[in-house]
């Protein structure tokens, strides 16, 4: 059914509620970060093409993550934690000059942003998750983790006492040990070498590792069927869905009609088979949200099927 605003998205969130949920059940929808980004972009625009859809989809705004960066900058970066923590000072100073958040390749501050989240989340839940495993092992943080965010968003800012993690004697040191924990990641290297805050970007952390499957058990050459790696904009919970092993499977934006300027996006290509000539292609436009054609060019090759 068309609704009256005549918009419609999912984004693998959850889309009914009461019975027909009861019904349908919890699959793991996803959380309603992207579904609501997508919906705002869709709602501001009266008239759509195939170039302004593409752009929706290449969306890599931190929309959801900007109420942490300004509960890091009034709530954590307090004088007291400024003072005793030297380093502070440099997140602080990073996130005051970053207005928009997003998920660029250059982007320091939100790096710091989204690893805080995660790392505060992880010391504020680590106890029931401890209690949950030791109840039963098939338990998996990960199917909980999607829906958590609004018990979490309510215990940092609401504060209550019956709610804080052991042996840490206040919510402040909860706070700096995820902080310190971000910044020893970002500031540490794979080798073990020390680097600088101001170089530790999101696309350093976000660089692809897209394999084919039979690259791990061909010793030696397997690496020449993988993707390059990439240092790529865009994350989970915004509508440009890009990570080191995950991402949008295709984008595909057509009127019916017309296809002739319809776009297509897959990663690796169409071909898993690594001496075909079309093996790749493509990839490189899905990694840089380049408008590629849906429609195929000039036919240059056959495939006969033989029956023997």
């Amino acid at each position: 059914m068309n609704p009256d605003n005549n918009r419609l998205w999912t984004a693998n969130a959850r889309v009914v509620g009461g019975e027909m949920l009861d019904k349908i059940g919890n699959g793991g929808y996803a959380l309603g970060a992207r579904a609501s980004q997508i919906r705002d972009d869709l709602l501001t625009l009266n008239t759509f093409d195939e170039k302004s859809l593409l752009s929706i989809g290449l969306d890599d705004r931190a929309v959801f993550l900007k109420p942490w960066q300004n509960f890091l900058l009034t709530k954590v970066l307090n004088e007291q934690a400024l003072a005793e923590h030297a380093e502070f000072n440099d997140v602080k100073n990073v996130l005051s000059n970053d207005k928009t958040l997003s998920a660029s390749i250059d982007s320091v501050s939100y790096r710091i942003v989204r690893n805080f989240r995660i790392n505060v989340r992880d010391l504020i839940f680590s106890e029931l998750n401890t209690t949950l495993n030791n109840l039963n092992t098939a338990f998996s943080f990960r199917s909980i983790q999607n829906q958590i965010e609004v018990p979490l968003w309510q215990l940092v800012n609401q504060q209550p006492e019956n709610f804080l993690m052991r042996p840490l004697n206040s919510r402040q040191a909860v706070f700096n040990q995820a902080l310190q924990k971000t910044i020893n990641d970002m500031t540490t290297l794979a080798s073990g070498e020390k680097q600088q805050l101001a170089n530790a970007t999101w696309g350093q952390q976000n660089t692809t590792e897209i394999k084919h499957p039979l690259s791990n058990a061909i010793p030696f050459i397997g690496r020449w069927l993988d993707m390059p790696a990439k240092a790529l904009s865009g994350d989970s919970l915004m509508p440009k869905v890009q990570g080191k092993r995950f991402g949008a499977s295709q984008r595909m934006v057509i009127s019916p009609g017309h296809e002739e300027t319809g776009i297509f996006h897959m990663p690796t290509s169409q071909s898993g088979h690594p001496w075909s000539p079309f093996y790749g292609k493509g990839h490189a436009d899905w990694e840089q949200g380049k408008p590629s054609a849906f429609l195929p060019g000039e036919t240059k090759y056959t495939l006969t099927l033989l029956s023997y």
